[in-house]
């Protein structure tokens, strides 16, 4: 269910560590999670060399940004696609300034979620698009809903209650370098952006089945992994 986890590796926008995103995980019995900072994967590592201790299958996979703008989630399926990605967000990099098109480049191991309101209206196979529980009712108006395969239910994880999105809003403020009042409301995280039981989160979808399914399904090929115990300097690679 929770394909859009950040860290406070997304840069003035999260404000839990990777432990933390874990421990919250294990108290609340979800079992599958999917870390994707901000135009970064500085946290990977540690979330997946942790995650087998807090009873969690990591995936892994980056939320590309204009500022705070979501284009679309790319979510590794497996370890190759998780270079494509960093390959692509490195080429995007490079001028010193993050600029994203409008939809994904073809990614051979790469699920690419769309948020609901930003869809393109032709989607590859690989392509899904990521609705939020409050937008169900014009889920029902829209073209989409004739697509039910290619919908998943989206429930973003970004801060731990109500301090912790205080938090949050202190960091746009730093960010857009302004007054708090100053800042624009699609410059935050929504508060409900709080990990819940997979319980509690299917019961906010409860209405369209079809999307707990098509989560669970995608969930379930994306694999990721890392030989933590290899020594990998240049001695032992005889560079």
């Amino acid at each position: 269910m929770f394909l859009n986890c950040h860290s406070w590796f997304s840069f003035k926008y999260g404000v839990l560590s990777p432990q933390q995103l874990l421990q919250q995980a294990q108290a609340s019995g979800v079992q599958r999670m999917v870390l994707t900072d901000i135009n970064n994967t500085s946290g990977v590592m540690d979330f997946v060399r942790l995650a087998p201790g807090f009873g969690v299958q990591p995936a892994v996979g980056i939320d590309f940004r204009n500022g705070a703008l979501q284009k679309f989630i790319g979510i590794a399926i497996n370890n190759e696609g998780f270079r494509e990605l960093n390959e692509f967000l490195t080429a995007c990099s490079l001028s010193g300034e993050i600029k994203l098109p409008e939809q994904a480049p073809v990614f051979q191991n790469v699920f690419v979620v769309y948020p609901f309101t930003t869809a393109p209206k032709q989607l590859r196979a690989n392509e899904y698009v990521g609705v939020r529980h409050t937008e169900l009712n014009k889920l029902l108006f829209s073209a989409l809903n004739k697509t039910p395969h290619k919908l998943l239910a989206l429930a973003p994880v970004t801060v731990s209650g109500k301090t912790g999105f205080n938090v949050h809003r202190l960091l746009r403020a730093m960010d857009n370098n302004t007054l708090l009042t100053k800042v624009p409301l699609t410059e935050f995280a929504q508060p409900d952006e709080i990990l819940s039981s997979e319980a509690e989160a299917e019961k906010l979808f409860a209405s369209h089945p079809q999307l707990i399914i098509n989560t669970k399904k995608l969930l379930q090929q994306c694999h990721i992994a890392f030989d933590f115990h290899e020594n990998k300097n240049k001695k032992t690679l005889g560079l």
